[in-house]
């Protein structure tokens, strides 16, 4: 699979220089080893390359100040899975299951 996805990427990046090559170029045996065979193009590894730039850093107070929801606040999602209602019963033990220690 790894390799059909690495196939489709050549055939997008080479696809227009090859077959603009293919076209100007006198049909040769896909067979024959001494058929000439086009340079490929050089392609710009380091395009759009942009080095790492240190960000300024916020102190944790006001980073968490932009998150928190302000004081008071009721509604869908307040306190979502922080707790268990009081009508819920807490899940007992199995029975005869392993509560001895070897």
């Amino acid at each position: 699979m790894h390799f059909v996805r690495i196939l489709a990427a050549a055939c997008l990046v080479l696809g227009p220089t090859l077959s603009s090559a293919q076209s100007s170029a006198p049909a040769a045996d896909p067979l024959d080893p001494r058929a000439s065979v086009p340079p490929l193009p050089a392609l710009n590894v380091l395009a759009g390359y942009m080095p790492f730039q240190a960000q300024a850093i916020a102190p944790w107070r006001e980073s968490n100040a932009q998150v928190t929801p302000p004081a008071g606040k009721e509604g869908p999602g307040a306190n979502a899975g922080m707790s268990m209602p009081a009508s819920t019963p807490a899940a007992k033990p199995a029975a005869g299951g392993h509560g001895h220690h070897h």
